[in-house]
C-alpha cells in the first residue's frame, strides 16, 4: 500500500471524518469496511500489473468510496466523489486523476458496470467480502444498519432471499479476484441456500401449528 506523506493525510482525513460525523448506527460502511477495502484494492492493484498512476488512483478511490455516508444514506456515491474531489482540488491534484478517481467510486453503484481495469478493481475490492470467510458477519453487520438507519425490517427469510439473490448472480471481473475468491463466494452462497432452506421449513412448521 503507497504510504508516503500525501496517503497518510488522507488516512488522518479519513479517519478523522469518519469519527466525528457518522452515525454509530453505520455498522457497516465505516472507517473500519474503508480500511478493508483498500487492503483489497491494493492486493488486486499488485496482482493485476497496472501501472503506479491507476494504483495510486485505486487507492484514493477506495480511500474516499464510502465517506459520504456522513451525509447520509441517499446519493452516498455522489456526497463521496464531492468531498473526494473538494480534498483533491485544494491540494493541486491533477484534475484528470480527479476524474478518474470520481468514475471509480461511481462504479460501484449497484448493479456495477465498470468499464477498466480500475473501475473493476475498485468493483471486486467494494464486494470482496463476499468471497471470504467472514461474509456472514459482514452481511450481519449491514442488516443491522439497514435495521437501525434505514428503519428496513426483513425478516429472516427475506434477508435470506435478498443475499442469496445477490450473491447467486455477482461476478468478480478482474482475473485475480474472480481466481482467489470464486471459490469462497461459492460456498458461502450454498450456506445462504442452506439457511434459507432451515428458515422457510421453521416457518412452514410454526405456520402449521
Amino acid at each position: 500500500m503507497l504510504e508516503n506523506d500525501f496517503f497518510k493525510e488522507i488516512q488522518s482525513y479519513i479517519f478523522e471524518m469518519f469519527k466525528n460525523n457518522l452515525k454509530p448506527q453505520v455498522v457497516y460502511h465505516n472507517y473500519i469496511h474503508t480500511l478493508e477495502v483498500v487492503f483489497a484494492a491494493n492486493e488486486i492493484a499488485l496482482a493485476e500489473g497496472i501501472s503506479e498512476d491507476n494504483r495510486e488512483i485505486v487507492l484514493l478511490s477506495a480511500w474516499f468510496h464510502d465517506i459520504g455516508f456522513i451525509n447520509g444514506f441517499e446519493n452516498h456515491e455522489e456526497n463521496s466523489m464531492n468531498i473526494a474531489e473538494i480534498f483533491l482540488i485544494k491540494r493541486s491534484y491533477d484534475s484528470k486523476k480527479i476524474e478518474a478517481v470520481k468514475t471509480c467510486i461511481n462504479a460501484t453503484k449497484i448493479p456495477q458496470n465498470p468499464l477498466n481495469i480500475i473501475q473493476k478493481i475498485m468493483c471486486d475490492a467494494d464486494l470482496f467480502h463476499l468471497g471470504k470467510e467472514s461474509f456472514i458477519e459482514k452481511s450481519n453487520l449491514l442488516r443491522l444498519e439497514w435495521e437501525q438507519i434505514l428503519g428496513k425490517k426483513l425478516s429472516d427469510i427475506d434477508w435470506l432471499l435478498e443475499n442469496e439473490k445477490f450473491v447467486g448472480a455477482h461476478k468478480y471481473f478482474t482475473n485475480y479476484a474472480f481466481t482467489n475468491w470464486s471459490e469462497q463466494k461459492s460456498i458461502n452462497w450454498l450456506k445462504l441456500q442452506k439457511e434459507l432452506r432451515k428458515a422457510i421449513a421453521k416457518n412452514d412448521e410454526i405456520e402449521q401449528k
